[in-house]
């Protein structure tokens, strides 16, 4: 009996250690990573075909500033060089509709594979790594094409062109993480979007535009809703705030934000605008010089420096001012006209949000080292 009873013992242990080097394998676990989660038993388990890191290691072309490669056939493929990672109702379509006419900038068949990396492959369907990809071959000509001589090898010829993606929940929407191997026994997202985009290409560029949160919540409001008043914008956001602050006390800002069962119940999309719970993971896994942070009323005050900001971050050419202007000078895209119509938010609702907010903008500011990010003066 003894002896059986040790081999039952020895077994489990066994596959207790084979179980544990596959989830260390699966998700990279190195010192970057945090640690395995423990104590929480979700109702939703992580499944494998969900797993970016089994995707790899990617032999990226030196002669190619994008990240490309060629496939078993010898067939060049790309991803994304940068991401306009967020923020929803913040100039998104605008500020990428202009980005990519710049002459090394190859631009997407509009939302061609926007979201994969956050929505679409988690469909019925399983749209998987090779649909993301081939959503981007349209883009593979224009990069092949232009050339200019290798810096590091004259006799070689070099692909400046680069491309990348406008999926503005990028940033912030990981309303799939359960799904996602690594995430085993956790409350929130162990495994984040930041750190998936950083195993695909680590030299990733991350650009997200922001606005006073108070605004983004109404833009938003009125621009999902169909029937919309100020008075019912009001009692929504009253209600979501407290729903928010009882979840916080319970379980965590982390959990709150990232829980599809809490998050459902807002009555306005609260969640979105706390852009310091969602930069404190960009900023655990790249380099703060790979993180472009824009505000939206600094592009509108002054659009020819941010997109010299832009440019000079993702390392394209410089434009002269007539070259930058023929950009601004192109029409405004996915502009809203019904807050304009329903007017301001009551002062008592900004106030409410303002106060709210205030936290969240406060280690903004810290994180971004600008104090521009309270919106003080807004």
């Amino acid at each position: 009996m003894k002896f059986i009873s040790r081999l039952i013992l020895l077994v489990t242990l066994i596959v207790g250690l084979v179980y544990l080097r596959y989830i260390l394998e699966d998700t990279h676990q190195d010192q970057t990573f945090p640690p395995l989660c423990t104590g929480y038993n979700p109702s939703v388990k992580p499944q494998p075909k969900y797993n970016i890191f089994k995707l790899g290691p990617f032999k990226y072309l030196d002669n190619y500033k994008n990240p490309c490669w060629r496939n078993d056939q010898k067939k060049v493929q790309c991803l994304p060089y940068f991401y306009l990672a967020g923020m929803p109702k913040c100039g998104t379509t605008d500020l990428y509709d202009k980005i990519i006419k710049h002459p090394e900038i190859a631009p997407l068949q509009k939302s061609t594979g926007y979201h994969w990396i956050t929505r679409h492959r988690f469909r019925e369907e399983n749209p998987g790594f090779k649909y993301f990809v081939n959503c981007r071959q349209h883009v593979v000509p224009s990069i092949e094409k232009l050339t200019v001589l290798y810096p590091r090898d004259s006799s070689q010829l070099y692909h400046p062109m680069i491309t990348g993606d406008a999926g503005t929940s990028t940033f912030w929407d990981h309303s799939h993480w359960p799904l996602v191997p690594g995430n085993e026994n956790c409350s929130s997202p162990r495994i984040t979007n930041a750190m998936m985009l950083h195993h695909l290409f680590p030299a990733t560029k991350i650009i997200v535009i922001l606005r006073n949160p108070t605004d983004r919540l109404y833009s938003d409001y009125v621009y999902f809703r169909k029937n919309v008043s100020q008075e019912q914008f009001h009692d929504y956001c009253k209600q979501s705030i407290i729903l928010f602050k009882e979840c916080e006390k319970k379980h965590g800002v982390r959990y709150c934000v990232h829980n599809s069962s809490i998050v459902n119940q807002f009555k306005v999309r609260i969640h979105i605008g706390l852009y310091s719970i969602y930069m404190a993971d960009w900023l655990d896994v790249f380099p703060r010089n790979q993180i472009l942070p824009i505000k939206l009323d600094d592009y509108s005050k002054n659009p020819t420096k941010t997109f010299t900001e832009i440019f000079s971050f993702l390392g394209v050419a410089s434009l002269n001012q007539e070259e930058i202007q023929k950009i601004i000078d192109g029409a405004k895209k996915n502009v809203g006209t019904r807050k304009q119509n329903m007017g301001a938010m009551k002062s008592e609702t900004r106030t409410m949000l303002n106060k709210f907010h205030a936290p969240f903008n406060k280690v903004m500011a810290v994180q971004m080292k600008d104090e521009t990010f309270l919106w003080l003066r807004e």
